[in-house]
């Protein structure tokens, strides 16, 4: 099977890579091409193309099975000044993705969304949660869901909502933050009792769902949330993470009410992709932390 997957050299791209079966026939996209860390003798073909640049496609294999778009923009946030890279990425370049996809004979298209377009509450959110898409970046990837659906007359699109993607390795986000102040004694700021609801999934299921998505039926669009199975407030986050680096977490409380957040209910996940069920955050926690102890 001819995988073409974007993003490739990035977290979930990189666990993606991994954990691939070893039939898929993998073009890596890379803005640099084939990174310095891999061998001549790296079965993968790794593709130099930059995503927000015009005619991109034209670097790209003429024939594909399936497509997998996880690229991710360097300035995520920082809105305005992210904008534009946003819409290059998520929006404009996932149109050309989704046209040479067609064009390439390709089966499926699997798309990564996030789970920060949802609406935020306290009860998990399912798929048919009201939507919300209150940043620049949420309102992107949403407008790259959009211009998927009308593409599954003509082969199959799988959107997966990632809900806050945790793992060895992963650097500048909300969960290796939380690590690094728990470590450091650094004080966690909770508003309410809990703090914003999360339901953190671990790169590796997230890579599980991703190839079980490729492996997906024939035409037709979906969408399916990808988390963990545990509702945790950003206290009880600190609170495991403590157990894990052996240093108890210092709460600080902020004034306001509950946040409600972005949990997900992952019952589809399970009728949908033929997955194990992802795992639960201590456990997966103390895979990608335990090394990390506390700082002295």
């Amino acid at each position: 099977m001819r995988v073409l997957v974007t993003g490739a050299t990035g977290f979930i791209g990189g666990a993606l890579l991994r954990n691939a079966p070893a039939d898929w026939d993998i073009a890596a996209v890379a803005r640099s091409g084939r990174p310095a860390s891999t061998s001549a003798a790296d079965p993968v073909e790794w593709v130099e193309a930059d995503l927000c640049e015009p005619g991109f496609e034209r670097r790209l294999p003429a024939a594909t099975d399936v497509v997998v778009h996880l690229a991710q923009a360097r300035a995520a946030s920082g809105f305005p000044a992210s904008a534009r890279e946003l819409v290059d990425l998520n929006v404009i370049a996932t149109a050309r993705l989704l046209e040479h996809a067609h064009a390439s004979g390709a089966g499926r298209f699997v798309l990564a969304s996030t789970g920060t377009i949802y609406r935020p509450r306290e009860e998990p959110l399912d798929e048919d949660a009201p939507l919300d898409c209150d940043s620049f970046y949420s309102a992107s990837k949403r407008s790259a869901e959009l211009l998927a659906r009308p593409y599954g007359a003509l082969l199959g699109c799988h959107v997966l909502r990632l809900f806050t993607v945790y793992g060895d390795g992963q650097e500048g986000r909300l969960i290796p933050n939380l690590v690094a102040r728990v470590r450091a004694g650094d004080a966690v700021t909770v508003q309410g009792r809990h703090g914003l609801l999360l339901s953190p999934v671990h790169v590796d299921d997230v890579a599980a769902a991703l190839i079980a998505a490729v492996s997906g039926p024939g035409r037709g669009f979906e969408i399916t949330n990808v988390g963990g199975p545990d509702v945790l407030g950003i206290r009880e986050i600190a609170e495991i993470l403590g157990r894990i680096v052996g240093r108890e977490p210092r709460i600080e409380a902020a004034a306001g009410d509950e946040l409600g957040g972005f949990a997900a209910d992952i019952t589809k996940l399970s009728r949908t992709l033929a997955i194990a069920p992802p795992r639960r955050f201590e456990d997966g926690a103390a895979q990608a932390f335990a090394s990390r102890g506390a700082v002295a």
